[in-house]
Order: C-alpha cells, then sequence, then structure tokens
C-alpha cells in the first residue's frame, strides 16, 4: 500500500524535525527542510540519483581512490594509522569528483603523511575538512544554548562559531563556481542540476542563491561524514569479527574479475557483502540519534506529551 492510503498519511505533519543546531550550521538544505520545501528540493535533486551517469562515475572514481588509499597503507611501514581520517579524506574525495566534479585533495594529503616516513600522526584533515568540523566544535556559549533550547543564541552571541560559518560557506561557494567552470566544459555532476535549478525554470523548481549553497553544504558535509562513519565500522566489525571477515573476503573474491576492479552493477550481486554492509548500519549507525518536536499533544502509555516538547531517539 502507499503511504497516501494509510489513515496518517491524510493527516497534517503532528511531529517536526529539531534541527535547529545543524540548522545554524548547514542552512535549509535538504537535511533540516520539512513538508513542501522539502518536497521541492527532493523533487529537484531526486533525477541525479537515478541517472546511469552516477552508477559510472562510482565504478571510476571508488576504485581508482581506493586503490590509492591501500598503496599508502602498504607505505605505512607498521606506523600507527588513524583510519577515520583516512576514510574521511577518501569519502570527501569520492563525492567530491563524483557529485561535484571537484577535487578536494583529501588523498593528496594521505600521499603525504605516507611520504614523510619519520612522522608518527597519521591525522591528514586538509583545510576544507577543517573548515567542515570547525562550526561543529563546542564551546560554552554553544552548550548554554542547546541546554536552553536556543540553538540561535549560539550564532549571535559567539564570534567564532559565526567566522567558522562564514569561512565553511566562502569555501562551499568556491566549490560551486568552480563546478560551474566544469559544466561550460561539459563535464555532468550532481551539482549541475542545483545549479540549473538556480539559473531558470518554473517557480516551483527554482532554487535560490543560499538554497544552492546549504544544499550543497548539505551533501558535502552529511554525504561525506556519514559514509565515512559507516566505512570506519565496517572496518572495526571485520576486525572484531574475524569469520565475517573471511566470509566477506571470499565473497569478493569470488566476484572480482581477472582483469580490472570491481563496477557497482557486480557489487550490487554480492549478497554477503551487502548484508554485511546493512547489517554494520543497523549496529552502528551513522545518524544514531533523531530529534523531533511534536506539534500536537501526544499520548504515550499513560503519559501525555505537550506540544512543543523536544523527543529524542536513540539508536545506538
Amino acid at each position: 500500500r502507499r503511504s497516501s492510503d494509510l489513515p496518517y498519511g491524510k493527516q497534517p505533519l503532528r511531529f517536526k524535525r529539531s534541527n535547529k543546531f545543524l540548522e545554524n550550521v548547514i542552512g535549509r538544505g535538504l537535511l533540516t527542510l520539512e513538508a513542501e520545501d522539502w518536497m521541492r528540493h527532493r523533487q529537484i535533486i531526486q533525477p541525479a540519483f537515478l541517472a546511469n551517469s552516477l552508477k559510472e562515475a562510482l565504478s571510476t572514481t571508488v576504485p581508482q581512490l581506493t586503490h590509492r588509499l591501500i598503496g599508502c597503507w602498504k607505505q605505512s611501514e607498521e606506523r600507527e594509522i588513524d583510519v577515520s581520517s583516512h576514510l574521511s579524506a577518501l569519502t570527501l574525495d569520492i563525492i567530491g569528483q563524483v557529485a561535484f566534479s571537484f577535487d578536494f585533495k583529501g588523498m593528496n594529503n594521505v600521499e603525504r603523511w605516507a611520504q614523510r616516513k619519520g612522522e608518527s600522526t597519521s591525522d591528514v584533515d586538509g583545510a576544507f575538512v577543517q573548515a567542515i568540523r570547525r562550526p561543529f566544535r563546542q564551546s560554552v556559549i554553544g552548550t548554554i544554548s542547546f541546554i536552553l533550547g536556543l540553538p540561535a543564541l549560539n550564532y549571535y552571541l559567539n564570534p567564532r562559531f559565526r567566522r567558522a560559518r562564514r569561512a565553511l560557506d566562502v569555501a562551499v561557494d568556491e566549490v560551486i563556481q568552480e563546478t560551474k567552470k566544469k559544466m561550460l566544459m561539459g563535464n555532468r555532476s550532481l551539482v549541475q542540476l542545483l545549479l540549473q535549478a538556480s539559473q531558470g525554470g518554473s517557480n516551483h523548481k527554482v532554487l535560490n542563491v543560499e538554497e544552492l549553497r546549504d544544499d550543497a553544504k548539505t551533501f558535502i558535509i552529511a554525504g561525506h561524514e556519514t559514509t565515512a562513519v559507516w566505512c570506519n565500522m565496517a572496518v572495526y566489525a571485520l576486525v572484531k569479527h574475524p569469520d565475517v571477515q573471511e566470509k566477506v573476503c571470499q565473497d569478493v573474491l569470488s566476484h572480482s574479475p581477472e582483469e580490472g576492479p570491481l563496477d557497482l552493477e557486480t557489487v550490487e550481486t554480492m549478497e554477503y557483502f551487502n548484508g554485511f554492509l546493512k547489517e554494520v548500519l543497523r549496529m552502528y549507525p551513522p545518524a544514531g540519534t533523531l530529534m523531533r518536536t511534536n506539534k500536537t499533544e501526544e499520548n504515550i502509555g499513560d503519559y501525555k506529551i505537550p506540544p512543543g516538547t523536544d523527543r529524542k531517539s536513540t539508536r545506538l
């Protein structure tokens, strides 16, 4: 049955997303929008995920960048490897090249680390990753505003947060400008749809400059970090469960071609490998907490929840 056929599908939304802190950082993008605004952005963006060009780009980009990462790890000479930092660089480059036709040069930082033999640290966060993470660093003002349920105070009372937010906006604007140049050369990417939507069309499918930037920030920040955490926890699960590691390895080897890397279509047929990845998502969800605020009074058992109550659901 379609969700619109169900009783609750005919009722107005009873809950709203409680994402004010996130909205202060990434703006009003697909992750923080609701109702009609969310649907409008979704309709603009969704076709990019159905295009064959996306599969082709992933099948080309992922093996190349992963091969570079493995090469760096082989050069580590038993040094400690910050897997989380390296996977973050990998996923940032993947989403940059596939979605934006932009090279964030994350793997360049990993390769420089591999070449510096005497350096013990393996943190390879580049300038862009630092720009992404800086607004999320907690402060006394940020903590107090969060406890009070007034996250907007952090923006107005915390000059460090405003500078970090401004630096992130500037960095994303540079990515968008570079992508515009690539479009003139015929390169196709996810952000091309956002750019086209900001340059014309019906009123229903037009993005203004701020919406364009906020959607771009959403995909760069939420897309690359959640994927990096997913990969990081997959590595953890493989190390913790050697029997599962062996089965995953056998599944990969049995589907690998004699020459060349695995393509996305083949990966989608690997039942055990895909089951493993889904189980990692279930056990260690990258977004482990959901926040919602009920618009109307709700009853949970014998308890009455007054409207405007923030509710948190933890899935860890």
